[in-house]
């Protein structure tokens, strides 16, 4: 499956390991971190498609995910067809006990580092984008 520019991006980023890893919470406006939809978020914000303000945490998705998912390709929760997941990370996350159907386990449950989440992503692109 070939990436469009903003899913390249986003993987590139993540990683890069220049993005620092938040759990349980899209950003974090202190110490500048994101989970890794945060940083598809972010890269959707730089690219001038939605404006995040860090300064207001929470930030109101009700504009921002709209548009991570139409440019990510992506679903809101970050969901990951289970059935198309390589067999080696397959094999990882049951040894481990990881729960791997959506990015958001993937971010805060087996603290995977975001360079790893972006291994993952990319080696598995028709489990986490749609087409």
């Amino acid at each position: 499956m070939r990436l469009n520019v903003y899913q390249k991006e986003w993987i590139d980023r993540l990683k890069s390991g220049k993005s620092h890893k938040k759990e349980r919470q899209l950003f974090g406006s202190r110490t500048n971190s994101n989970c890794c939809l945060g940083v598809a978020a972010m890269v959707c914000h730089d690219k001038g498609l939605c404006e995040i303000n860090r300064s207001c945490v929470p930030t109101d998705l009700s504009e921002v995910a709209p548009v991570v998912v139409e440019k990510l390709k992506i679903t809101f929760g970050g969901e990951i067809d289970t059935t198309k997941v390589k067999k080696k990370w397959v094999e990882y996350f049951d040894k481990k006990g990881y729960d791997y159907n959506s990015l958001i386990s993937l971010n805060d449950e087996t603290h995977m580092s975001h360079r790893e989440i972006g291994n993952f992503i990319n080696e598995n692109r028709s489990a986490v984008f749609s087409v």
